[in-house]
Formats: C-alpha cells, sequence, structure tokens
C-alpha cells in the first residue's frame, strides 16, 4: 500500500469494487494514485476526455487496458527489462480515444484467455497501483475523484446522511422518486463537468485499413458521442433545477476548493 505523500488524502471504498485512491489536497501536487486489491471487481469504465491528455503510470501488478481498438495485458513485473520499468509503465491516452482499465485477472477468467492474451503475467495476483495526471495540469482530476467517491461513499446505509442534516426540499423528494437513480445523476453532473465522458452506446471498434472502415468508424463514434453529450447534458439541465453541484464544498478539501472558485 502506498504511504501518503505530502499534501495528498486516502479514500478506500469497500468490497468488491475495492479501491484506494490517494488523492491530493492541494493544487501543489496533481498526480492521483489508485491501489487496487487482488479480487477487487473495480473498473474505470469505458470512457474518454475532450479537454485533457490524460497518463496512466503502472508501478506495481498486471492490468487489463482498452485504449481505442486497441487491448492489451499489461504487468509491470514483465516491464522489468526494459528501460521505463524503474518508472513504470506510462501509457499516454489521447483526447477523445476511447478507453478502460482494471485488474488484469478478471480478463483470465475467460475460457480462451491463454490464447487471447498469452500467458498469465506473474504479478496476475499482486495488488495494482497505478498513477493518473493529465496534461494540461489542473486540478480538474483531484477535484473528479474527491466528488465521485464522495458521492458513492455517501451512498453506503451506513453513511447516508441523518434526518439531522438539512437537504433541500426539492432534492429529497427527487431522492425519493428516482432511488438508485439518484447516484447516477449526481454522478452524471460531475463527469459532465469535470472532462469525464462515460460511453454509454458502445458499438465496438471498426478497423482502419480500409477507406469503408475507417468512414464507418467515424460514424459509430459520431453516434457515441452524441448520446453521451445528450446524457450529459440533459443531467446537467435536471441536476441544475435540483440545485446539484458537480464541485461542492463539502466534498472538496480547503485549498482544492478555494482554488476552484
Amino acid at each position: 500500500m502506498p504511504t501518503n505523500p505530502p499534501g495528498a488524502t486516502t479514500i478506500s471504498r469497500p468490497p468488491p469494487s475495492s479501491a484506494t485512491f490517494t488523492i491530493p489536497h492541494t493544487p501543489s501536487i496533481l498526480k492521483t494514485t489508485i491501489t487496487l486489491p487482488p479480487r477487487s471487481t473495480w473498473t474505470s469504465g469505458l470512457h474518454w476526455h475532450e479537454t485533457h491528455t490524460e497518463y496512466l503510470r503502472l508501478l506495481h501488478g498486471a492490468i487489463y487496458l482498452r485504449l481505442n481498438n486497441t487491448i492489451q495485458i499489461l504487468s509491470a513485473a514483465e516491464s522489468q527489462s526494459q528501460v521505463q520499468s524503474r518508472e513504470g509503465i506510462v501509457i499516454t491516452v489521447p483526447r477523445y480515444a476511447r478507453h478502460a482499465w482494471h485488474r488484469a485477472e478478471h480478463a483470465y477468467t475467460m475460457s480462451e484467455a491463454v490464447r487471447m492474451w498469452g500467458p498469465r503475467p506473474v504479478d496476475l495476483d499482486k495488488e495494482v497501483v497505478v498513477e493518473e495526471w493529465t496534461a494540461p495540469a489542473d486540478i480538474s482530476k483531484p477535484l473528479f475523484f474527491w466528488n465521485l467517491n464522495y458521492i458513492l461513499l455517501l451512498s453506503t446505509p451506513s453513511a447516508r446522511p441523518t434526518d439531522s442534516v438539512y437537504v433541500p426540499t426539492l432534492q429529497r423528494t427527487a431522492r425519493r422518486v428516482l432511488g438508485a437513480w439518484w447516484i447516477d445523476l449526481q454522478l452524471l453532473v460531475v463527469f459532465a463537468v469535470l472532462d469525464n465522458y462515460p460511453v454509454f452506446w458502445d458499438i465496438g471498434g471498426w478497423g482502419e485499413r480500409w477507406v469503408g472502415e475507417r468512414i464507418m468508424g467515424r460514424v459509430c463514434r459520431g453516434k457515441e458521442w452524441l448520446a453521451t453529450h445528450m446524457v450529459l447534458w440533459m443531467a446537467a439541465v435536471v441536476g441544475g433545477v435540483l440545485g446539484l453541484e458537480a464541485v461542492s464544498e463539502e466534498r472538496t478539501p480547503k485549498e482544492l476548493w478555494e482554488a476552484w472558485r
């Protein structure tokens, strides 16, 4: 388990999607570290970014990575003979590139996994440690992880607000009406503002060898883009009516909140 660097705080999610996030609470540090224990079902989900290039540094363990039409199994242990191994494997995720990652062990639950991915990495069952940061370097990524995790952790029964916590009447009514969708609505509001675009309609990849494949690929990407933007736009409108905020003072450390304001 990585130790907290100065200026960062650790937040942990419970099983089965166990994950520990070491998130900056000051604008002077902009890297977030994600640690996944063995058997964690956590996944980033398939998504893209439009205003930031994202960087992932695999420091420990093995991950499944989907980047546009390419799928890889990456192992920190098996890269030791490479020059970059001293600082981990760095993956560049360009703007608009659809990507997702999670522990590699889940890819090997399929019967044909070895044929598809190759032999099991030696560190398949080890803890996974990945750093994330962006270019341009700004506070968007720390703000995203603070507000996302606060919403998800608050959704657990033991962490839900008590009757003594003031909740606006409109939000209280919406929460009763939406049920489990209330959490999703709050997350969508965060996604809409902090450059995180989930793929709601995964049409699949198309090759780039032929003109027809490239055209169909762009048409499919356009449909995915439109579906995502429509969902996020509607969530932003509904969230605005209900007074939901992507970044709120209660969910954000003081230094980051002041920088955001």
